[in-house]
């Protein structure tokens, strides 16, 4: 236009020379001119700047979903071009802001200094250089800075140094210049220009780079293979509508076989990175997925390739499109594609065709449709199968294709290996666990699949075989096993029938595999039959009923009838048993299913229903004896003896299997004694007769046990006596089902009944009304297919049907399960027959004759050791826990193990005809008053390293006992252990204290004596010399009474008694101290013995204070400040304030002393278990009867207490 220009200028200028601006028309015309000249390039601009915005932004408008301001789901490769780097480059300088731009593109300032620097050397030569006047030099300059840039670029992306994304800012910018639903790139070249033209920063990023990549194909255009469409039309699916409350999807990148042979590694990552919105790091971390996709549906050979590295992925990619485009190569399919997924680390995952209520579910992440066993079947609710089908049929897949089959896989819990994961959905209690699975593929279907239905009756027998015979009936000639019906089992066979040479009668045999797998689509597309069953020899006769199969001739079907294979539902009743856990509540479903008509083998789903049956009868007692807890001290409820009884004996015969540690007062304790410990049926029916009795007869308190326990627990009771006799073959499952269903439904004080270990009713809803959604599919599957295992491997021996990656998992599982003890289980029926006799004021005497009850007893006075911790009032402090020590309230049991000493007095005074009015005042006769030395005596006597003083010649030395040890040394008391005798009297000598001799009743205030005043020790050794006694030790201060040490005297008094006493038996003393007791001064006393204390206590005199002390700590001998307790000097008896009665009083405490000192059990401190004092004194007089009984013949017992 450079001539059309130059003509326009020239008229302006004649225009401007004639100066003619006198009128308006003059002034407009010559507007009009000028406008005439801008306007080509005001139009040319915006070309320029709609191109820019196109190069910068159109890839990122293209591959994002403007709903979630991300990017798409379903993407095509992401491929790069120096070419449109360089239209980019080029646009930027005709637009005038080349040098700005690449100064403020994020990617180029993370370059290095020197390609930085050479990057803005050239764009400042290109802008210098007219393109119009230089076009060779300028063309030259752009495609050097072009190639700059691309190689930099490609070589970042390749190190993983440039991540690539969908910008949230970039999509928002693009949403705010949208016109008629339509982005105006023109306006969005225009505010990066104006931007960058004002020398200001952009408001939003730019990065120049992204003019360079482009989409290998419209993001919105389908695949031609139908997997491959039905997977894009799963991502392009608006998760903000009303379609996908089902389940969840995944990102997908499709990448055709040409471009899978050339794409660089750089593309790749890019690809991914905005593809999955993550580094490629964390991707390769986890792996991708490289899926293969057919053109039209059908079973492949090719495996999916798991990528770990960017290597693993290109030659991954390479390796596929190579096989898919050799045509000699039986997967051989030039027209489809593939898929690169994120890997999901499966738990588990399912296929269910459109408009279908049965959903197969199988391990990993193709345990389904590559076959090897642990298949099984789980029912949808109605509603939800027909929105499943609504949902499918709103994508508008288009694929021609009118049948159709979804794939889900369930994503185990990250974190988790799959043990664990499996372990803790079946065993942990309280657990909430719900997982939406992701789909992964919506598969056509060249022929409708019929829906699943139960297993036909023929002859009273349901059939057990899965199988399809398109023909109805087949002779086999010829057979092949293909083992699971794999992708790459199926090749020959297919091969086979594309070739037309499927022989005459052959059969299709898939032992491990169900009718979902590969092998089933090939059969129906082909008409080929396939049986789900080891291989049978040729000439067996196959009919197909409603897709089971049977080996018999002359076939019909008869109605459903569950009591066909009731043997199943009792081995599902002794492994429920053997195998309890908390979990296997999940198998609900399976017990309605048995009953209105099985989905899977109706041997199975009898056996699971067993299981399910026993569990909720264990789980019913469970919480009967975790509530029965609460009955202890009365704390929550008042137990008569045969309620303490009956709970004490449950859970101790219980325990016998092997428990570990017993703990009375903790709820979880009883829950885990169920776990893996086989009960059986009839002992179920025992405990829980038994328990309903504590919720009814004592009296509870608040919310606990009470009527709703009992009411509940009969509901458990009915439903374990029907089963009892629907296995024995004289009740109906109908009746089963009913009271099942009847105890699903109990209820508890608080909440439904067994809310204590499972966390809502879920399961027991999907069981009358199937599943309302598919979140907990694989919950109940990972159950499903533990029983499946111990079934299929140990009940019915067909190993084929289990899955060889599950048997890993499950078998340590199902490994082990405890027996209650043989004595026990022997005991239990006569056991309960007792303690049904017994009533609520009934002693337990009849149902402690046998031995397991008394031992049972014995246990729990063992081991029901005294914590104050409740765990359900979260608290020290309620008192609810406060020491089990008492296993009943009310009445009297009648047991002399019974810590109530009411119930023991009567149990062992009943042994001999003796009532407590018998033994009443029998410790008295013992009584010792509180004068003389307690315990000294006995010690003295007895120990070889204690001796008392000799003659004042024995020295003072501490000791680990609790009196000071003697040994001669030098004949003299050595200071240093006088001192520490004295050592309280020795410290106050330095305070301020009152003249004993003053008294305030002669002055107005006492005599001070002031601190400081000396002090003396010493020992009278004439005092006692000739009596033959130890001297005392005396400490004398002015102003004080004198402290005086005796107790060596005292000791050596009381065994002087002892030796004149040697030649009397026990019981003749015992005789003598009654005879005292009874005549006072008239008995036979030893008068020379109390003439000697009488001495002792008058030389003593009535000043002195007897000093005594405590006890000894480590090398420093504790001493009293107070009066010595043991001063025979001072006593009030309360039977005589006169010297005779004092007399008395003294000797019948000493002669109490010999006697006790004589006695086995007091000897060594053995009270039967009720104590170690030493005195008969500190008794109950029913301890002091048993001491008694065990030393001496009853007979001379009851002369004692008569």
């Amino acid at each position: 236009m450079t001539a059309e220009i130059n003509d326009k200028v020239d008229e302006i200028m004649n225009a401007l020379y004639q100066g003619k601006f006198d009128s308006l028309a003059e002034k407009e015309n010559l507007e009009s001119l000028i406008d005439d000249l801008f306007q080509p390039m005001l139009e040319a601009q915006d070309v320029r700047l709609g191109d820019l915005g196109r190069q910068l932004y159109a890839v990122t408008h293209e591959g994002a979903d403007r709903f979630k301001q991300q990017s798409k789901d379903t993407l095509p490769l992401l491929r790069a071009s120096k070419n449109l780097l360089s239209d980019c480059l080029v646009t930027l300088r005709d637009v005038g802001i080349l040098g700005r731009a690449l100064a403020a593109d994020k990617v180029i300032m993370s370059f290095k200094p020197s390609v930085k620097k050479d990057i803005h050397t050239l764009a400042r030569e290109i802008e210098e250089v007219s393109g119009d006047s230089h076009p060779d030099l300028s063309k030259l300059l752009i495609q050097l800075l072009s190639s700059v840039v691309f190689d930099q670029t490609m070589e970042m992306l390749r190190d993983g140094k440039l991540p690539v994304s969908i910008n949230t800012e970039i999509v928002k910018f693009i949403s705010n210049h949208m016109d008629g639903g339509e982005p105006d790139y023109t306006a969005m070249g225009r505010s990066l220009t104006d931007a960058l033209a004002d020398g200001n920063i952009p408001s939003k990023p730019i990065n120049i780079v992204t003019s360079m990549l482009y989409w290998s194909q419209d993001t919105k255009e389908l695949r031609k293979s139908q997997k491959a469409r039905g997977i894009q039309k799963i991502g392009m699916s608006n998760p903000l509508g009303d379609t996908f409350l089902h389940w969840n999807t995944e990102q997908s990148l499709f990448v055709s076989l040409s471009e899978a042979l050339e794409v660089d590694i750089g593309e790749l990552l890019q690809s991914i990175t905005v593809c999955f919105r993550a580094s490629a790091t964390t991707l390769f971390q986890r792996g991708l997925f490289i899926r293969t996709c057919p053109a039209s549906p059908r079973p492949g050979a090719l495996e999916n390739v798991r990528a770990h590295t960017p290597v693993e992925l290109r030659d991954g990619l390479s390796y596929l499109a190579e096989k898919m485009l050799d045509n000699t190569h039986p997967d051989y399919d030039p027209q489809g594609c593939l898929c690169v997924m994120r890997f999901i680390e499966p738990a588990c995952s399912g296929v269910l065709v459109k408009g279908h209520d049965t959903i197969v579910v199988g391990p990993t992440h193709d345990g389904v449709t590559a076959g090897g066993g642990s298949n099984i079947y789980l029912t949808l609710n109605p509603l939800l199968a027909g929105a499943i089908k609504s949902n499918v049929s709103s994508m508008k897949l288009d694929d021609g294709m009118k049948h159709h089959e979804l794939e889900f896989v369930w994503q185990k819990r990250q974190g988790l290996s799959m043990p664990s994961h499996i372990k803790s959905l079946m065993q942990d209690a309280k657990i909430t666990y719900e997982s939406r699975p992701i789909i992964t593929q919506i598969r056509g279907l060249h022929e409708e699949k019929q829906p699943l239905v139960s297993p036909p009756m023929i002859d009273g027998e349901p059939m057990e075989i899965r199988g399809n015979v398109p023909q109805g009936t087949v002779v086999q000639e010829t057979s092949l096993d293909v083992g699971a019906g794999d992708l790459k089992d199926c090749i020959a066979l297919e091969q086979m029938a594309e070739a037309g040479d499927v022989p005459k009668g052959l059969v299709v045999y898939a032992p491990s595999a169900s009718p979902n797998a590969h092998v089933g689509g090939v059969g129906i597309q082909w008409g080929i039959p396939v049986i789900y069953c080891p291989v049978k020899s040729n000439g067996t006769t196959w009919t197909e009923i409603q897709g089971w199969v049977t080996d018999l001739v002359d076939v019909e079907s008869q109605p459903w009838e569950p009591s066909s294979v009731k043997e199943y539902y009792g081995m599902g009743l002794r492994d429920g048993d053997r195998y309890w856990q908390y979990q296997n509540q999940a198998l609900s479903q399976f017990l309605h299913s048995y009953m209105s008509g099985p989905k899977n083998d109706a041997r199975f789903e009898a056996y699971l229903a067993g299981v399910y049956s026993m569990w909720i009868l264990k789980a019913t007692l469970a919480v009967a004896i975790g509530e029965g807890r609460h009955a202890y001290l009365g704390a929550k409820a008042k137990f008569a003896p045969i309620h303490g009884l009956i709970h004490i004996f449950t859970t101790t015969a219980i325990h016998s299997a092997g428990h570990p540690s017993q703990e009375w007062k903790t709820r979880g304790w009883y829950y885990g004694l169920l776990r893996n410990t086989e009960v059986g049926l009839d002992n179920m029916i025992d405990f829980m007769s038994a328990y309903k009795r504590i919720f009814t007869e004592p009296s509870w308190a608040g919310s606990y046990g009470g009527q709703k326990y009992a009411e509940s627990v009969q509901k458990g009771l009915d439903a374990a006596i029907a089963m009892q006799e629907f296995q024995h073959g004289d009740g109906s499952l109908k009746e089963v089902l009913g009271k099942v269903n009847i105890l699903e439904n109990a209820v508890h004080n608080c909440s439904f009944f067994f809310n204590k270990f499972i966390s809502d009713k879920k399961f027991f809803d999907i069981g009358t009304s199937n599943h309302p959604d598919l979140r907990r599919i694989e919950w109940q599957y990972i159950v499903a297919a533990g029983f499946h295992y111990r079934f299929y491997k140990f009940c019915v021996e067909e190993p084929e049907k289990v899955s060889k990656t599950l048997e890993e998992f499950y078998a340590p599982l199902f490994e082990d399960y405890r027996n209650i003890l043989s004595a026990y289980e022997k005991a239990i029926p006569e056991a309960y027959e007792a303690m049904r006799n017994i009533g609520i004021e009934d002693t337990l005497c009849e149902a402690l004759e046998q031995p397991m009850v008394l031992k049972a007893m014995n246990n729990f006075m063992q081991y029901s050791e005294t914590f104050a911790y409740c765990e359900d009032c979260d608290s020290t402090e309620c008192g609810c826990m406060d020491g089990v020590t008492d296993f009943h309230y009310t009445g009297n049991c009648g047991w002399s193990g019974c810590n109530k000493p009411a119930c023991k007095e009567m149990t062992v005074l009943h042994q001999h005809g003796l009532a407590a009015s018998d033994i009443k005042g029998l410790t008295k006769l013992f009584h010792i008053i509180p004068a003389l030395p307690e315990n000294q005596f006995m010690h003295l006597s007895n120990s070889p390293t204690m001796a008392a003083f000799k003659n004042g010649k024995d020295i003072v030395q501490t000791s680990g006992m609790s009196v000071g040890q003697i040994i001669q040394k030098d004949g003299i008391y050595e200071e240093e252990w006088m001192s520490k005798l004295f050592h309280y009297q020795i410290k106050n000598a330095n305070m301020n204290i009152h003249d004993i001799n003053a008294t305030v009743f002669t002055e107005e205030k006492r005599d001070i004596i002031e601190s400081g005043q000396p002090y003396e020790l010493s020992i009278d050794e004439n005092l006692f010399a000739d009596l033959d006694l130890p001297a005392p030790i005396r400490f004398k201060q002015a102003g004080t009474a004198d402290v005086v040490y005796a107790q060596p005297t005292y000791i050596e008094l009381l065994k002087i008694l002892e030796r004149r006493l040697l030649g009397f038996s026990t019981s003749t003393l015992i005789r003598d101290l009654k005879e005292i007791r009874t005549d006072g001064l008239g008995g036979p006393i030893d008068y020379e013995w109390l003439d000697i204390v009488g001495q002792v206590l008058d030389r003593l005199g009535d000043d002195a204070i007897l000093q005594g002390y405590t006890s000894i700590s480590g090398n420093m001998m504790g001493v009293t400040f107070k009066e010595h307790p043991s001063d025979l000097r001072y006593h009030s008896s309360k039977t005589s304030n006169d010297q005779m009665g004092w007399s008395i009083d003294i000797y019948t405490s000493a002669l109490t002393q010999v006697i006790e000192s004589r006695i086995t059990a007091l000897q060594y401190g053995k009270l039967n278990t009720h104590g170690s004092s030493y005195h008969f004194a500190n008794m109950t007089n029913l301890q002091a009867f048993e001491i008694l009984l065990n030393e001496f013949d009853i007979e001379f017992v009851k002369e004692v207490i008569q």
